[in-house]
Formats: C-alpha cells, structure tokens, sequence
C-alpha cells in the first residue's frame, strides 16, 4: 500500500498539509487505459472494453439499452481524450445497469458481471471525490462526512481493487493507480479539520487543480504575449491580480492623508500581503 503523501505545514507544524492527486485527470487515465489495452484483476480476469462493445452492438437498430452510451465513447480521438465528460459517461451508472441487465438476460458472453463491478467502482470513488452539496438524493454524492462510514468501505474497496490489479502487459502498478491510493489523504484532511476547526462535512469538489489552472491562466494573460513569466514577473502579475479585485486596499496603502492614518492597515490580509510584496 502506497504510504499517504503529507508533510508538516512550515507555517505551522502542529498542522499537516495533505495532498492529493488530480481527480478529472485520474479518472481520464483509467478510461484510457481501459480502453486500449484493459485490465487484470486479482482474480486473473481481464476487464477491458470488449464487453461494453458487445453491449454497442446488441443495441444497433430500435433496441437501445445503454441509451446514454455510443460507439464515440469507445473510439475516442487523441483530442477528445483530454475531456473528462466522455469519461464519466463510459464509467456510469447507466452503463453498469445496461450490463447487468444484459449479462444477467444472456444478451452478451463473457465475464460481464467483473466489468460491471469494475465500471461500479470507478463510479462510486469519482462521485465521493466530486461532491458538491452536503446533502442530495444519492448519498454517493453527499459531501465527505455525510455516509461517512459507507465512504470508508468503498474507499477500502477500492484500494484494494487498485491495488492488486495491473494494466494487461505491465508488471507495476500505472501512476494513475498510485494516484487513486493517494487519495487516502482525504480521511486525514478530514480528520485533521474536524479536530482544529469542527468542520461537519467536505466538498471533495473543491480537492483538485481546476483552481490553480484557472489562476495561473488569468496569470499569464496579464502578460499578454509573453507566457513565460519569470519569478519577478510572476510576483508583479500577483500584485495586479490582488490589487484588481482589491483597489480600496491598495489605496488605502499608500493613500498619504489623515483617513490612511486612522485605517488599521494590519485588519486587511489584502494589504498586509500587498505591503509584503512592495517591500520585498
């Protein structure tokens, strides 16, 4: 078992930061995988998109039983594997429906149940680690510390699963198996936050880069063609950033006049951390 990546916060050592690996793009792996060479369980069965394909191919014509799911999810281009929706959609509840009821009526061979157990899996973790409301019909989908003992068995079970499988012609584990078990982090940080500030549940939504990606994108915009910022043009692309969306701190700041005076300028996080970058 992979040991759960965290370190002691500098800032703070009676604190851990706890780090996660990238869910849309583990989620992207998996299906890729999946799709080109498959997988092999414990077990010694192979799970790979065969089965899904032989479901496709029942359902040509009137007859649709995977009706969320086409051949397009299957033949996926070199440029549309970059999105995570395609993904999610192969590895869906309507999938798994569609097999067990196909496997269970001798519609499609094979070891369609291990694939459909397989596909459930990879469902419920992406779903625990995407909730964005504390509360919502599926309790797969409450935020972590609602269902928090379910979680925790599914959790395990997927560790478990992960691994002891292997991608059909490799020896190892595939990064992105290590990047599953490292999100174990997400009991700790759970933990770690209901003992320091009572937190009563976690919007595992938020646990990605979308954030960074995103920030880092307004970033580099600023600089207009150069996107390639060194650490000082980092650091005034920051200011910018800040002081954009906080003007009547940077005013205050450097505002030479009594109201400046009379304005605890050490109350404002935005000026302080301004005030830092200034002088240094």
């Amino acid at each position: 078992m992979i040991k759960i990546p965290s370190f002691v916060n500098p800032d703070d050592i009676s604190r851990r930061v706890h780090m996660f690996a990238d869910r849309p793009h583990l989620l992207k792996l998996a299906r890729n995988h999946f799709l080109d060479k498959g997988f092999i369980l414990r077990s010694g069965e192979t799970v790979d998109k065969s089965t899904v394909q032989q479901l496709l191919d029942k359902q040509q014509g009137d007859l649709e039983i995977a009706f969320r799911t086409t051949q397009h999810h299957l033949d996926v281009s070199k440029s549309q594997r970059q999105k995570v929706k395609t993904a999610a959609q192969l590895f869906s509840i309507s999938v798994l429906k569609a097999l067990l009821y196909s496997g269970e009526n001798s519609l499609i061979p094979g070891n369609w149940k291990s694939t459909a157990e397989f596909l459930e899996l990879l469902n419920k973790w992406f779903d625990i680690f995407n909730s964005s409301f504390p509360y919502v019909k599926e309790k797969g989908k409450r935020a972590h510390g609602v269902e928090e003992d379910w979680k925790s068995n599914i959790l395990n079970a997927g560790d478990n699963v992960v691994e002891n499988m292997r991608g059909a012609g490799c020896k190892f584990k595939l990064p992105f198996q290590n990047g599953i078990l490292m999100n174990n982090s997400l009991k700790n940080l759970f933990s770690d936050l209901k003992t320091q500030y009572k937190v009563r549940y976690l919007l595992t939504c938020k646990v990605n880069q979308d954030f960074l990606e995103k920030k880092m994108s307004s970033f580099i915009g600023l600089g207009h063609t150069n996107d390639h910022p060194t650490p000082q043009d980092f650091m005034h692309r920051l200011r910018s950033d800040i002081s954009g969306k906080h003007t009547c701190a940077v005013f205050t700041l450097y505002q030479k006049s009594e109201m400046a005076e009379e304005t605890d300028i050490q109350t404002c996080p935005t000026a302080h951390m301004l005030q830092k970058i200034a002088e240094g």
